[in-house]
C-alpha cells in the first residue's frame, strides 16, 4: 500500500477516536460556572413620620418648666429671713444663740391641692434655724417658717421668741426641775409610771415655749391615760391641765384642756 495511503487512512482513525471521546464526555473538562448567591426579595417600608434634622435643632417644651430646688439657698432669701428674725429677738440674741440651718431649709415647688395650707400653693423656701443657749441645754430647738420666692414671710412662724413684745421670752428661767415642782404643786398625782417631761415650742393658742409634765394613771395592753400640765416655761405659769387618751389599738390620742 502506498505510504500516503497509510498515513491518510492513519489520520481518519485518530479523527474517528477523538471523535468518539468527545461525544462520551471524556473531552478535555471545562472551567465550571460559579454559582451566584440568590438575590433576596426586597422588602418594602413605609415611613410613619418624617424627621427633619438641622445643624441647630430648636426644641419646644410641651409644659412650663418647673423652678429646680437650688441649695445653697440664695443669699438674699438667707439676709431677709435673718432680719425678720432679728426683728422679733434683736440682733444681739439672735447673733449669740440662732443660727441659720442650711442642711434642714430647701425649696418647695407650688403644690396642688384643695386641702392644704394657702402658701403650699405657691412656690416658697422653707428656712430653719437652730437655737440653742449653751448655759441651758434644754434650749436646743428648731425655728422655722416658710417665705415666698421674693423672701416674704407667708406662713405662722414657730420657735420665735418675741423679744421685742416681751423682753421676758427667751429668758426661760424655769427648769425641768421647777417644772415638776409646779406641776406637784397644781396637784398631778404621781400615777404609776414615772412623769415624762419636755421642753417645746407650744404652737396655737399660746404661741411660746412650754414645759409639759405628763402622768400616767392607767395603761393596758390596748390603752393608756393621764394628765399633762403645761407650764410657761419663761414665767411659771400654768397655761393648762390636759386630760390624755391613747388607743394603742387604733393609735389615736385624744384629750380635753381644764384652765
Amino acid at each position: 500500500m502506498d505510504l500516503r495511503v497509510k498515513r491518510l487512512l492513519a489520520l481518519l482513525l485518530f479523527l474517528l477516536i477523538t471523535a468518539s471521546m468527545l461525544l462520551a464526555g471524556c473531552g478535555t473538562p471545562q472551567e465550571a460556572t460559579p454559582e451566584l448567591p440568590p438575590v433576596p426579595t426586597p422588602i418594602l417600608v413605609t415611613p410613619t413620620s418624617t424627621v427633619t434634622i438641622t445643624s441647630s435643632p430648636t426644641i419646644m417644651p410641651t409644659t412650663t418648666p418647673k423652678l429646680e430646688p437650688k441649695l445653697p439657698i440664695p443669699d438674699f432669701i438667707i439676709e431677709k429671713s435673718n432680719q425678720y428674725v432679728i426683728s422679733k429677738v434683736g440682733s444681739e440674741y439672735f447673733s449669740r444663740y440662732i443660727t441659720f440651718n442650711p442642711p434642714k431649709s430647701r425649696y418647695f415647688e407650688a403644690m396642688k391641692g384643695s386641702n392644704i395650707s394657702a402658701y403650699l400653693r405657691n412656690s416658697h423656701f422653707y428656712m430653719v434655724y437652730t437655737f440653742r443657749i449653751p448655759d441651758k441645754p434644754f434650749v436646743d430647738e428648731l425655728i422655722s417658717f416658710a417665705v415666698d420666692v421674693n423672701g416674704n414671710v407667708v406662713n405662722e412662724p414657730g420657735g420665735i421668741p418675741d423679744r421685742l413684745k416681751d423682753p421676758q421670752e427667751g429668758e426661760f428661767p424655769i427648769d425641768e426641775r421647777e417644772a415638776i415642782k409646779i406641776a406637784m404643786s397644781e396637784g398631778l398625782q404621781a400615777g404609776i409610771a414615772d412623769w415624762k417631761t419636755s421642753f417645746h415650742w407650744y404652737a396655737g393658742d399660746f404661741k411660746t415655749y412650754v414645759w409639759t409634765v405628763q402622768n400616767t394613771l392607767y395603761e393596758s395592753r390596748f390603752s393608756a391615760n393621764g394628765r399633762t400640765v403645761v407650764i410657761d416655761a419663761n414665767s411659771g405659769t400654768v397655761l393648762g391641765v390636759f386630760s390624755w387618751g391613747r388607743n394603742f389599738r387604733s393609735r389615736k390620742q385624744v384629750g380635753s384642756f381644764r384652765f
